[in-house]
């Protein structure tokens, strides 16, 4: 192949991106070209080049656990190299990683400030991707107990149909009263955009929503699917379903 032989000379001459590139065909390819073993040593020599979109990468493999064992700890430290080189997106992995492994019970510790501080970082470079805005609502939750704030970031990642921001928004506006009807309809309607999206979590509240308000088929078929998924609010509404029965 033409476009892999002249990556491969120019990854001879150390173009990192050209490094990312062959990484990119090697871990995506099919055929001869899949080999993840060469994937990541491309991956590798990238990132060590200071190649942002290889940082970052190599990261969010280590933190998913997949190709390679689950490391969140260098996961960080990848991120912390991406940031440092001026990613935006790496500045939100490390904000993001740090919040979604610490301690809930520490909301105060110096890890939290340090997550948060990343995650602003990422916003101030106009960063809007993933579920930024979800994470800058938290943030303004464990920091400052300012709710309000939170909820406006939540609805700016409502608009952008980011499936963290639909589910934290459709709690907040069941809070106080599941029931009622007129919040109801529109948490129903996020949850169920959050449902399109296929995020596990998604089931779970539909279906404890649906519960709360008597619609126990409705609430059986989600937690099911939830369940499917290994999202632990599923299964236990399933079991309060089948106790009741």
């Amino acid at each position: 192949d033409t476009a892999v032989n002249l990556y491969r000379t120019a990854a001879a001459k150390g173009s990192r991106a050209a490094m990312y590139q062959l990484a990119l065909i090697h871990l995506n390819g099919t055929g001869d070209a899949n080999d993840t073993a060469r994937g990541i040593s491309y991956l590798t020599d990238a990132a060590e080049l200071g190649s942002t979109e290889a940082l970052n990468h190599l990261g969010t493999i280590l933190n998913e656990g997949t190709p390679l064992p689950q490391n969140r700890d260098k996961a960080a430290e990848y991120f912390q190299k991406a940031a440092e080189n001026g990613s935006a997106e790496g500045f939100y992995n490390l904000g993001k990683t740090i919040m979604d492994n610490a301690d809930p019970v520490l909301h105060s510790s110096a890890e939290i400030k340090k997550a948060c501080s990343a995650i602003k970082s990422a916003h101030e470079l106009h960063y809007e991707k993933h579920d930024i805005y979800a994470y800058l609502g938290d943030c303004l939750i464990s920091l400052d107990s300012d709710i309000i704030g939170a909820h406006r970031f939540y609805r700016r990642g409502v608009q952008l149909n980011q499936p963290l921001s639909l589910l934290k928004t459709a709690k907040l506006l069941t809070l106080a009263d599941p029931t009622d009807q007129n919040s109801f309809k529109e948490a129903e309607e996020l949850l169920k955009r959050a449902v399109a999206l296929h995020h596990p979590q998604a089931y779970g509240n539909l279906s404890r929503l649906y519960f709360l308000n008597g619609r126990i088929d409705e609430a059986e078929r989600y937690a099911l699917e939830g369940s499917r998924l290994q999202d632990s609010l599923s299964a236990e509404i399933l079991k309060k379903i089948r106790a009741a029965r």
